[in-house]
This record gives structure tokens, C-alpha cells and sequence, in this order.
């Protein structure tokens, strides 16, 4: 059933006409509506096809561009905002996450005595666990021969009584247990690093490591 379509320059009026007075659209629609609402269907359809045609040849960025620059411009500029906001919101949330991460780590070089150091480190905004770990490591050393140091002056300053006494076993100082348990762990252990072995003898000797850090706290009181 070949119905009829508009041709090139044909005006609406004319396309109607010719088309209710086709032979064979009169046979198949002998209900003059009926009929009539084919051949405006079709002239319809004719419009809509014109104008996808003329709308793929308009959107293209440079034919958008020649002839609706403003909207392109507008397009453009809501598209690059929208690029700066996700990608600041999403650096944001990785920057978060990554001074979580660095806190953690910090926090993680913990050895007992330096709480006040590790708080200080974990809020700097820049130091990393690594980092820490060396800078807790160095003064933890740096307390033990300081504190060896102030008790082998004071061994000396000890006068030995005239008078013969009962003779005691010496009382071996915390420090140098403490000292010994490290050096015992690394010498089992030869992949345990000092900090590790430290940490451990302090765990596994709980007196140990209070006694010292007491001494510790007396010393700093002194100075």
C-alpha cells in the first residue's frame, strides 16, 4: 500500500490535496478523516526527519561553535566547573585519608616514655612512621646512656665503708638488664632490629620497664 510522500519544495497545502485525492489511498481509507489523518501523518513526518537532519548537522563542537557560541561557551564553562569541583572534593578526601594514614603510622612507633615526642610528631602535618621510628629510636638511646652515665658517676661518688660488712650481692641496675635482654633477643634473633627487641624485652618484662622509666622521671625532675 504505496502512500503518498512529499516532495522537494512541496508546500503543505499541495502535499494534502495530492494526497486525499490518491486512487489507491481513496480505496484503502474511504473514510475522508481516516484518510486525512494519513496524509498530515506523513507531511509530519517529513518535519521531524528535516529537523533530525538539521540537528545532527549542528551538533558537532565546531558547526555548535559557528553558529551558537554563547551555549557552546556555556557548556564548556559548566563542564570545566564541574571537572574542578569533583576533582577538588575527590583530592580533598585522598588528602584526609592520607593524614589518617601518616597519624596512624606515627603512632604505631610507640615505645613507652616518648608519649609526649609521638603526640608531637603525629600533629606536625610532615613526619612519617619511618621517620618517627628513627627520631623515638634516638632519643630512647640517647635517655639509656644518659641515665648510664649518671649512674656510673654516681657508682664513684660511693665510699666504701671501713667497717666489714656482710657481703651483698650487688643489685644489677634495670637499665643494663634491660640492655642485656636487648642485646640476648639480637643475638637469637640476627633479622630483629634494636627498636623491636627493645619494644619486646619491655613487653615480656612489664616491672622492668616501669622501674626504668621511673628512674628516667627522676632524672628529668633533677635536670
Amino acid at each position: 500500500m504505496p502512500i503518498p510522500q512529499p516532495e522537494k519544495g512541496e508546500k503543505e497545502e499541495d502535499f494534502i490535496s495530492r494526497c486525499m485525492g490518491d486512487k489507491v489511498l481513496n480505496k484503502d481509507y474511504p473514510n475522508e478523516k481516516q484518510r486525512s489523518g494519513v496524509c498530515y501523518s506523513q507531511w509530519n513526518d517529513k518535519n521531524k526527519k528535516k529537523g533530525a537532519a538539521i540537528m545532527e548537522d549542528i551538533v558537532t563542537k565546531e558547526n555548535l561553535k559557528t553558529a551558537y557560541p554563547e551555549i557552546l561557551g556555556l557548556i564548556e564553562k559548566e563542564a570545566f566547573e564541574k571537572g574542578l569541583s569533583e576533582g577538588a572534593a575527590k583530592g580533598k578526601a585522598d588528602g584526609a585519608e592520607a593524614e589518617r594514614n601518616r597519624i596512624k603510622n606515627v603512632e604505631d612507633q610507640l615505645i613507652p616514655g616518648h608519649e609526649a615526642l609521638v603526640n608531637e610528631l603525629k600533629f606536625d602535618g610532615k613526619t612519617t612512621g619511618p621517620e618517627a621510628a628513627v627520631m623515638i629510636l634516638k632519643k630512647e638511646k640517647s635517655l639509656m646512656a644518659s641515665k648510664l652515665g649518671d649512674l656510673k658517676s654516681d657508682g664513684e661518688k660511693i665510699k666504701v665503708p671501713d667497717v666489714a660488712t656482710v657481703e651483698e650481692k650487688p643489685k644489677v641496675d634495670p637499665a643494663v638488664q634491660l640492655e642485656g635482654l636487648v642485646k640476648e633477643k639480637m643475638k637469637t634473633d640476627k633479622s630483629i632490629s634494636y627498636r623491636n627487641a627493645l619494644i619486646e624485652a619491655q613487653r615480656e618484662n612489664p616491672e622492668l620497664a616501669k622501674e626504668i622509666y621511673d628512674q628516667l622521671e627522676k632524672l628529668r625532675e633533677k635536670k
